[in-house]
């Protein structure tokens, strides 16, 4: 599960960090700025919820979008093609858009399901998560794959959900061991957003490597390219 990811970030690492600078960099920023001055207002109004809704709604959002370009990368070093770099912002500039319908629709579900009753947000979370990827696999719009991701999600829940978790799990601990680290260095909050943002440079492209791999194996696993698979998809 993880030996074919490590050789392919390891062995395109120069890329996928150039596609880290163009791509997550920018969101990240974005991200940054967002949080901070929805948590300014959240002082003000002496209302923390409101600051880690943002937090959190626009987490997911970019975090979905900006996967599609490793997504690609990944897919395409998979197949052997030539000049990936180029087919992964091709793909991201291609489907983007209707990637980040997906994600605004997918995130306020999410969270509207776990706000609820926790199980629901789990499940949305889980079943809709392989949308951009069968996105780029199929070289569709998400709203015309959406059958084959739902179908590869429930055949390999419990597998899609160690992986999330395992996957959260990881970055979790990266980000804590960091900051811990750097609190024995300064306590200043721009090393530490600094720090942080390096971190999700390296890491985050690592984690979309090592979910792409896993999909795609299961896609091909199940037979969801075979004609009647396909001949089911709705045709929008």
């Amino acid at each position: 599960m993880l030996r074919e990811p490590f050789r392919i970030y390891s062995k395109n690492i120069e890329s996928i960090l150039f596609i880290s600078l163009i791509v997550l960099l920018p969101a990240l920023l974005f991200h940054n700025y967002i949080v901070t001055v929805s948590y300014y207002i959240a002082t003000i109004y002496d209302n923390t919820f409101f600051g880690d809704m943002t937090n959190i709604l626009f987490l997911l959002v970019l975090f979905t979008i900006c996967q599609v370009p490793f997504i690609a990368f990944t897919f395409s070093e998979m197949d052997d093609d030539e000049n990936k770099l180029k087919k992964s912002f091709a793909v991201f500039l291609k489907f983007g858009f209707s990637i980040f319908l997906f994600a605004i629709s997918y995130t306020v579900l999410s969270i509207l399901g776990l706000l609820t009753f926790v199980i629901p947000g789990i499940l949305i979370l889980v079943f809709l998560f392989p949308l951009p990827y069968i996105s780029v696999l199929k070289d569709q719009p998400v709203r015309k794959v959406w059958r084959t991701a739902f179908l590869l999600a429930k055949k390999n829940f419990f597998k899609l959900l160690s992986l999330l978790a395992l996957i959260s799990f990881i970055e979790m601990i990266i980000g804590y061991l960091m900051n811990i680290g750097i609190s024995y260095i300064t306590q200043n909050s721009l090393a530490f957003v600094i720090c942080n943002m390096l971190i999700n440079l390296l890491v985050f492209p690592l984690l979309i490597i090592i979910v792409s791999v896993n999909v795609k194996k299961w896609y091909f696993m199940a037979d969801f390219h075979s004609e009647k698979i396909q001949s089911r998809e709705v045709s929008v």
